[in-house]
């Protein structure tokens, strides 16, 4: 068995059907998973509502998906996980922050984020779900090029663009 962990970039293109990712759905195995995180999740509620209330979005028809059988396990976040998030940041800061920016913090009402995710090369989210799919090892599946993430990522980071 596989499981594999969306992307929201994933996920909302499932959700419209798009046929390059049923076809990808349709040939994992009768055992394989998919996983939505809860960060996906939230992503996920944000866009419905925000369309919702602009555009006219049918909700039922993503409610009818939400409740259907074959949802998604959705992944919570856990102390494990929290872990994994705190050292690939950290790696990703010792490797892509601006030297300036790495003064050694004494106090933790001194912790902020001295560097941004375009600096770092990863939005917060996606280091989130990063974090997740080590954490349970599964396969984490999206579009985006990921390239910062897998130079400092352990080997047991399994990725694949959809």
């Amino acid at each position: 068995m596989k499981c594999y962990l969306f992307d929201t970039n994933i996920w909302a293109r499932w959700y419209r059907e798009d046929a390059d990712i049923i076809g990808q759905v349709k040939g994992l195995g009768k055992s394989d998973r998919i996983i939505l995180s809860a960060v996906v999740w939230g992503e996920a509620v944000y866009g419905a509502n925000i369309q919702s209330a602009k555009s006219g979005f049918d909700f039922s028809k993503y409610r009818k998906l939400i409740e259907g059988k074959s949802f998604p396990t959705i992944c919570e976040i856990n102390k494990h996980t929290a872990d994994i998030y705190g050292e690939l940041r950290a790696k990703l800061f010792k490797k892509y922050a601006r030297k300036d920016r790495r003064k050694q913090v004494r106090r933790p009402e001194e912790l902020e984020c001295p560097s941004s995710s375009k600096e770092l090369q990863i939005q917060e989210n996606d280091l989130w779900l990063v974090a997740q799919a080590i954490a349970y090892k599964y396969t984490f599946v999206t579009r985006d090029k990921m390239n910062a993430i897998k130079a400092i990522a352990p080997q047991e980071l399994k990725c694949e663009n959809w």
